[in-house]
């Protein structure tokens, strides 16, 4: 078009230059006066602003061209297939209906595999002579839990595994596991955790004890490890006995109200602080700090020393600390102090569950991040989503507030988080269990 329109220029002052050199007045004089010589430059400049967007566009599509916008990625059980890893399939009974039926062909055989369709696909995948497959599962007895279908349930071969606290010796040998290193001076205290731990359950079972919404707690191997995974932490700021009374209190009486607390509080004391002198007296001192920080890395918070965070820190002075509020910042502080732990607030509305969390971020320098759940709430807002590049035009994944938060060490907050549904649920397992990963399916990355 932009060749057509100069070749009709050229053509036109062609014809007007001859019929001047041969004394003619200019056919079609009166349409060139009324179309002005500005407009001929502005139609001009216009075609050569086009030109240049024509370019630009050529240039933004042969990029796009070299590189796919879109492609297949393989996930972690096509991996394990090809190259004969091992892969566990843990909590299966919670994987959709779909799921369940892709992976039934490799239950087939020792040599089954399956097919990749959706990359177009119509050959099954090799499969390695070393590839196994497990897959793990609580009882469909417990809350929120369903059970394999039939079809797929007979083509394992299945393994029931009992809670390793039945048996005693066991039991001494886990706790020894987390802690001997701190007992080699007070070997006393593993048989003083295990019987603590035994009573503890005992009360839970004959339903003696309730949780703050009046439900029997659920304490097992994984709140006693948390507890002595607290205890290996500070046992060298705060000693052996006094971590074990901080780390029994976190992990067996927080959740619990009142009454049930005042229960299971002196059972501690009986064991957990067995031998020791003026338990008053420790209990009420305070730690030094930990080794390697000084006083301005770190802020007070009753009897526990928090890490600061990189932000100035904050006076928050419309913030009412009352008696029950410093109670519970300071049991947020024991929690929050191994900066291991993941942390669930329950309680009625206007409690001040998410003003605490808030208080304590600025009062240490962090930054506070807040998701707030509901039955809509999308995957996408916590992981992220794929965007348009405006420069580029192409597709780039756009973090969202949860691995922002995680890769920048903000203190994030998941507001009414048993509104969510269950596929943002199932998608923080693996975060807030031991391991601390995140998946970020679209891009694979851990």
């Amino acid at each position: 078009a932009k060749t057509k329109f100069d070749a009709s220029k050229e053509k036109a002052s062609a014809q007007v230059a001859k019929e001047l050199d041969a004394g003619d007045s200019p056919r079609k004089r009166r349409k060139v006066e009324e179309a002005p010589q500005s407009a001929i430059i502005a139609s001009e400049e216009d075609w050569k602003a086009f030109e240049q967007d024509v370019a630009t566009f050529e240039a933004q599509h042969i990029l796009a061209k070299s590189k796919f916008v879109f492609t297949f990625v393989e996930g972690p059980l096509i991996k394990a297939l090809r190259q004969g890893h091992w892969v566990l399939l843990d909590e299966i009974n919670l994987a959709s209906s779909e799921t369940l039926e892709a992976i039934t062909p490799l239950l087939q055989s020792p040599t089954s595999s399956i097919t990749l369709t959706e990359q177009g696909s119509l050959t099954p995948i090799p499969r390695h002579a070393s590839f196994r497959i497990f897959a793990s599962m609580n009882p469909a007895t417990d809350i929120g839990k369903k059970d394999l279908p039939p079809n797929l349930r007979s083509r394992f071969t299945e393994l029931w595994v009992p809670p390793p606290d039945d048996d005693k010796e066991a039991l001494l040998a886990i706790v020894k596991q987390y802690i001997g290193h701190c007992t080699l001076a007070d070997p006393a205290a593993i048989m003083d955790v295990a019987e603590f731990y035994t009573e503890v359950r005992r009360l839970t079972e004959s339903r003696a004890i309730a949780d703050g919404s009046n439900k029997r707690p659920h304490f097992s191997m994984r709140t006693l490890a948390r507890a002595l995974t607290f205890t290996a932490d500070v046992t060298p700021v705060f000693g052996l006995r006094r971590a074990l009374w901080e780390g029994c209190l976190m992990a067996f009486t927080m959740t619990l109200d009142a009454k049930s607390a005042d229960i299971v509080k002196p059972l501690a004391e009986r064991w957990i602080l067995r031998g020791v002198k003026n338990v008053s007296s420790v209990l009420s001192s305070i730690p030094m700090l930990p080794k390697g920080l000084s006083r301005d890395d770190v802020v007070q918070v009753g009897p526990f020393w928090l890490q600061r965070g990189p932000l100035p820190l904050q006076n928050v002075e419309d913030y009412i600390l009352t008696p029950s509020v410093q109670r519970k910042l300071i049991d947020l502080s024991r929690i929050i102090l191994t900066r291991r732990f993941p942390v669930l607030i329950e309680g009625p509305t206007s409690a001040g569950k998410t003003s605490a969390i808030e208080y304590l971020a600025r009062r240490t320098g962090h930054r506070f991040v807040r998701i707030n759940n509901h039955e809509h709430t999308d995957i996408q807002e916590y992981l992220g989503t794929y965007v348009s590049d405006p420069d580029s035009g192409k597709l780039v994944f756009h973090d969202g507030l949860l691995v922002r938060a995680l890769r920048e060490g903000h203190w994030i907050v998941l507001d009414e988080l048993n509104l969510a549904p269950t596929d943002v649920l199932e998608s923080l397992n693996r975060l807030l269990d031991d391991n601390r990963e995140l998946v970020i399916p679209e891009t694979q990355e851990i």
